[in-house]
């Protein structure tokens, strides 16, 4: 059994902000698990020290359900110091002292300063020993870490995203881009024998291949992503009634849905405006349109902006929020269709997760989307309204048709399962061989 060290790092995200919930935390997630299950890795986890208490916290939930997971880190008095004065700046919110608040949180961002200019070092005899016993270094997001590419014993291997953050910086917060992951990555890339690099899309590889000009083609391998296990199009008593309560739907009314982190590039100003249009056009009172997902904060202000210089569609409108994951496949399931007109994408799980469910998309013809829907989706312009109105349209009005896509995409998203994603990568892994 080949012993394997997964940098968890990014789980631990999820831990203070839902829109840290999305497409990335999931896949890690789901590959963790399908490593261990598949009996052919012994797992350990790695964790960036400067996120260390967030994985702890989340392993802790993890835990409850039988799952349990030895940490290695770089550990430091720093990022212990951050690591504490976050859970005491959430006590300080909790309570509203907000002089403590502020002072905390000015204290914070101080430490986080000396913890950039003078990293910590290797707890060497700890983390280093685990390296001499490390056969495979899985990163499903992060750069390797250089004591890591150090080793001659550990093959590394890389899970490659996109390349939205650089070529189109206008769609990502500037605070994410200041301290973006992303570019450390791409100077890390080197054709380098022992290091593999798997990517999502063959759209997403092109970019990569683009931005790194001279990289081998070769040297990148592709493997889809997947939706979950429980996206699927059985439905279960009272379902529909308990969660449109929940989530403040109304009941005597038909909805289409999307779902999305409230971010520009996912383009949802166009979709409302698109509805809009379709409302005045048919004066159809029997619709809604129901938008959940989590949201940055800058965006956020943008949107209900927009919304309240809307006042006009807001019957029309319920802004969910974030959605528990039990209550996605619900949703799903009971919508007339889904819309996810995103200009770009890395893959695009929304729509695959909606077509599991046996629900009928629409989306964009761009970027990798068509890869994941084929041709059981409606494929639009997401540049325009009209023709993201007209799709709203044909299938709102035509019973066949939704039915059609439906089956369509039933089939085409069992084309995909997480099982398939980590078998492909571990098979690749463990055939893989060091070269000194």
């Amino acid at each position: 059994m080949k012993r394997m060290l997964f940098d968890a790092s990014v789980l631990a995200h999820g831990v203070y902000h839902s829109a840290a919930r999305s497409g990335i935390f999931f896949t890690s997630l789901n590959l963790l698990y399908q490593f261990r299950a598949s009996g052919q890795f012994e797992i350990k986890l790695y964790c960036d020290p400067y996120f260390f208490l967030e994985l702890q916290r989340f392993l802790k939930e993890e835990a409850l359900r039988g799952i349990y997971f030895e940490i290695f880190s770089t550990e430091s008095f720093l990022a212990r110091c951050r690591a504490n004065l976050i859970l005491k700046k959430e006590t300080a919110l909790s309570y509203k002292k907000w002089f403590r608040f502020l002072f905390l949180k000015g204290f914070l961002q101080f430490v986080k300063i000396l913890y950039y200019l003078f990293p910590a070092k290797i707890d060497s005899e700890k983390f280093s020993k685990e390296l001499e016993n490390t056969d495979i270094f899985f990163s499903p997001v992060y750069k390797i870490p250089e004591e890591v590419l150090k080793r001659k014993n550990i093959i590394s291997a890389v899970l490659l995203y996109d390349l939205i953050a650089i070529k189109y910086p206008q769609f990502q917060p500037e605070s994410r881009i200041k301290n973006w992951w992303l570019p450390q990555l791409l100077d890390c890339m080197k054709d380098d024998e022992n290091t593999r690099y798997y990517c999502i899309s063959e759209a997403s590889k092109r970019d990569f291949l683009e931005y790194l000009p001279g990289f081998p083609s070769e040297r990148i391998q592709v493997v889809p992503l997947a939706a979950n296990h429980f996206f699927s199009p059985v439905k279960t008593d009272h379902e529909d009634e308990n969660v449109r309560r929940k989530y403040h739907i109304p009941l005597e009314k038909e909805y289409m849905f999307s779902l999305c982190t409230l971010d520009p590039r996912k383009n949802l100003i166009r979709a409302i405006n698109a509805f809009s249009q379709f409302i005045q056009k048919h004066k159809e009172s029997n619709l809604c349109f129901v938008i959940g997902g989590g949201s940055w904060p800058k965006f956020q202000k943008k949107f209900n902006k927009y919304l309240n210089s809307r006042p006009d569609l807001m019957k029309h409108l319920v802004i969910a929020g974030y959605i528990e994951d039990r209550d996605l496949p619900v949703l799903y399931r009971n919508s007339c269709f889904f819309v996810y007109p995103s200009l770009l994408e890395g893959f695009g799980l929304p729509p695959l997760e909606a077509m599991s469910c046996g629900c009928p998309v629409i989306s964009s013809r761009c970027s990798s989307i068509p890869e994941v829907t084929g041709d059981a989706a409606l494929l639009v312009d997401p540049l325009s309204e009209d023709e993201i109105c007209h799709a709203m349209e044909f299938l709102y009005f035509s019973f066949d048709s939704r039915q059609k896509l439906s089956r369509l995409g039933l089939k085409q998203a069992a084309k995909f399962s997480w099982e398939k994603t980590a078998a492909f990568i571990a098979d690749d892994l463990l055939k893989s061989e060091i070269k000194i």
